[in-house]
């Protein structure tokens, strides 16, 4: 009779505010183990379980659900995102503890934190701290976005907020999720120079495959023959109102009567903001609470969306030239990234204050006009195996 199972463990986690991207990319990764026939098993800790409902993962990997009572909202630098000092703090200190025990138990080969060297709110620096001087570890690394905001302005969060230093204190290494030949991360915010961390660039890491054919993706939402198709996404749609009406109000009376948007809400958009969408929506113009995003822009002959990192990826990938409508917040993130994509001619920028001057309904005519043949500049699986080597050694 065989005995438990010794699988070596990997740890990552995956705060998810008010989005799905961290999540995603850890989805992502854990699923690119298993793909590899490795024994390792994945435990992904996450406050979200809208974030865990929302991509397959393989038997192999689990999730940890940590408690949390935190409304969403725009912060003070109008980042949407979860408001913790609103929170309780017994379940900042009981999402710690739970951190802690998982590491202790688990004694992982890997942990690998999304985004947020600290965890929100440096609510994972404590477990880290206990596990590397007690030696439940073997490695720490930080997987991050190839933007986090204007070089700047990160600097001196990071300096102000002791990501900086933890970094320094508790990391092995940073992996970047991004290219440096289209935006330098690590010399931006000072990673390997001025914060002592090995930093390697994995490449752009995103689903890269879409689940299904154009055909049936068209047959899904009862697209006509013939007609265009332009897919307009919002992310997880926390934050999507403003572009859904902006595109409903100042883009579509503008595209020809051939042409039929599909608008995916996103999981995460309030029940009331899907209401009142649904209710200036149009037989050319359709909203979808949810859908296969990825398949979805593959399908489309254009695309919208804002600026963040997997919605970008994805269309690019597929060979759009999106129309890029950013959220613009103090840390300049999407922004940012619209500038440099719409720079080496990956996107086409369109500010929010130019929407209702015919920008957007221009860039998305555009792509109608364009054919779409240009080959992807990113290679996903590439990238995926990069940080899978990062991670088992």
């Amino acid at each position: 009779m065989r005995g438990p199972s010794t699988s070596p463990l990997i740890v990552m986690y995956a705060q998810n505010g008010a989005g799905l991207g961290h999540f995603r990319r850890c989805a992502n990764i854990a699923n690119a183990l298993a793909e590899r026939g490795g024994d390792e098993r994945v435990v992904i800790a996450s406050r979200s379980l809208a974030s865990a409902a929302a991509f397959a993962l393989p038997a192999s990997c689990d999730v940890l659900k940590l408690p949390a009572f935190v409304p969403i909202g725009d912060d003070a630098n109008g980042e949407r995102r979860a408001l913790v000092d609103r929170e309780d703090p017994r379940f900042a200190r009981l999402r710690g503890r739970l951190l802690l025990t998982l590491l202790a138990e688990g004694r992982p080969r890997a942990v690998l934190v999304d985004n947020e060297p600290r965890g929100l709110q440096g609510e994972l620096v404590a477990a880290l701290r206990e596990a590397r001087a007690g030696g439940l570890v073997e490695r720490v690394l930080c997987g991050i976005r190839d933007i986090r905001g204007r070089p700047g302005y990160v600097r001196e969060k990071w300096r102000r907020d002791g990501s900086a230093e933890t970094l320094r204190a508790l990391y092995d290494g940073v992996l970047v999720y991004g290219d440096p030949a289209l935006f330098d991360t690590a010399a931006a915010y000072g990673l390997g120079s001025e914060i002592a961390v090995d930093v390697r660039p994995t490449g752009y890491l995103f689903r890269g495959r879409p689940e299904r054919d154009a055909e049936a993706v068209r047959r899904d939402l009862d697209v006509p023959p013939g007609a265009a198709l332009v897919a307009v996404t919002g992310g997880s749609g926390a934050d999507g109102r403003p572009l859904f009406d902006a595109y409903l109000a100042h883009a579509a009376p503008r595209l020809g009567p051939d042409v039929i948007s599909i608008l995916v809400a996103g999981p995460l958009m309030p029940a009331a903001d899907v209401a009142a969408l649904a209710a200036h929506a149009r037989d050319s113009c359709r909203l979808v609470r949810a859908y296969d995003v990825a398949s979805l822009v593959h399908a489309a002959d254009a695309v919208v969306c804002r600026g963040g990192y997997n919605s970008l990826c994805e269309a690019v990938h597929a060979g759009h030239v999106p129309a890029v409508v950013p959220r613009m917040t103090r840390s300049g993130e999407q922004e940012t990234r619209a500038e440099v994509f719409a720079a080496h001619g990956l996107a086409a920028f369109v500010p929010p204050g130019r929407v209702t001057g015919g920008a957007l309904a221009a860039s998305v005519v555009a792509q109608l006009e364009r054919p779409r043949s240009r080959p992807s500049p990113f290679d996903p699986a590439a990238s995926a195996a990069r940080a899978v080597a990062a991670l088992v050694g």
